[in-house]
């Protein structure tokens, strides 16, 4: 997600994940054919798991790195508490064009909240997300979406923001595609996925979206919601009539963008993942801790080169991309290497 240095403070409004809608069909859902990789050992499991991948030689590089690390008496060996793969969300997981997801839900979450703050029509922004005036929004700064996303995000306690969000995704749609945003996951990045949890991989989200909200998200990828390192509101628990409660407040605690992504990697997971998947210069900093470990490692960019099925730019990547080239890192071309993008629509 958000790959521009000058960005890099905002980058964390804009990932917004969640929901509690039923998960686009993974791999250990279909049925496998039986090959597998040449000289793999019995408990490396099949290629077909990677049914959307095209073959070729960026699919046989991740394959032959997890036939080397999962394989015993490899010189790669590495051990299942070892196995641990990270990867960024938006823009690696799921479609982050024409525009994030989080703005539209945020737009939403203003325009629900407006009948109870009628001083918000004195704010021209405001005003413009109330009346649903796309033309005074299309280029809406980022300063004003961080500040629409403290009001539409704090105030409130965990589990209310939690009830609305995944409120909001059982029905909200991409205004460009007309599907479910949970069916813009990318169908060969689940299956990436569940490939490596089926050779013993533990797998996590770092991203710079808010940690609730992408804690909603994360089940789709069949990753549990503690398995997520991402940015955070500062917070206060309180005792009430009701009970207790813990409550967002409109102050950012941390951002995980860019060189704070490898900072609390550290702090979450206390070593560095041997795997991380990203698409942008906000990636960059994991990308080469990963790729620094003493020991083995993969460092993969996916490459938004396909303008039929999905989206084509590069702005915000060019420092990774730079790196992924004279690093010979696995880039990943999403025109060349996936068979299909999202999922079958349903």
């Amino acid at each position: 997600m958000f790959a521009r240095s000058s960005r890099t403070v905002f980058s964390t409004v804009l990932a917004l994940a969640l929901t509690a809608c039923a998960a686009p069909t993974t791999p250990t859902q279909q049925a496998t054919a039986t090959a597998t990789v040449p000289g793999a050992s019995a408990s490396v499991q099949p290629i077909s798991q990677l049914a959307s991948w095209n073959a070729g030689s960026n699919r046989d590089r991740i394959v032959d790195f997890v036939r080397r690390v999962t394989t015993p008496g490899s010189p790669d060996f590495v051990a299942p508490v070892d196995r641990l793969a990270v990867f960024d969300n938006d823009g690696t997981l799921w479609a982050e064009k024409p525009q994030y997801p989080s703005v539209f839900f945020y737009f939403d979450r203003i325009r629900e909240l407006a009948p109870a703050n009628p001083t918000w029509r004195d704010d021209k922004v405001l005003r413009a997300i109330i009346d649903r005036d796309d033309a005074a929004l299309a280029n809406i700064s980022i300063p004003d979406i961080l500040r629409i996303a403290t009001l539409a995000e704090t105030g409130v306690s965990q589990e209310e923001f939690r009830a609305y969000a995944t409120r909001w995704l059982a029905t909200a749609k991409h205004p460009v595609l007309g599907r479910p945003y949970t069916q813009l996951v990318y169908q060969p990045m689940l299956e990436l996925l569940d490939y490596l949890r089926a050779n013993g991989f533990k797998t996590y989200i770092s991203t710079g979206a808010f940690e609730e909200l992408t804690r909603v998200l994360a089940p789709v990828y069949g990753i549990a919601p503690e398995q997520v390192i991402a940015s955070r509101w500062k917070m206060r628990f309180e005792t009430t009539s009701e009970g207790t409660r813990v409550v967002r407040l409109p102050e950012v605690d941390f951002y995980n963008n860019t060189a704070n992504k490898p900072v609390s990697i550290e702090q979450f997971l206390g070593r560095r993942p041997i795997l991380t998947v990203g698409n942008s210069d906000g990636d960059l900093g994991m990308m080469a801790y990963t790729a620094d470990r003493k020991g083995p490692s993969l460092a993969i960019l996916i490459d938004h080169d396909d303008a039929a099925r999905e989206y084509q730019y590069t702005a915000g990547a060019e420092r990774v991309v730079t790196q992924a080239t004279q690093r010979g890192w696995v880039t990943v071309s999403m025109r060349r290497d996936w068979r299909t993008v999202y999922p079958p629509a349903r």
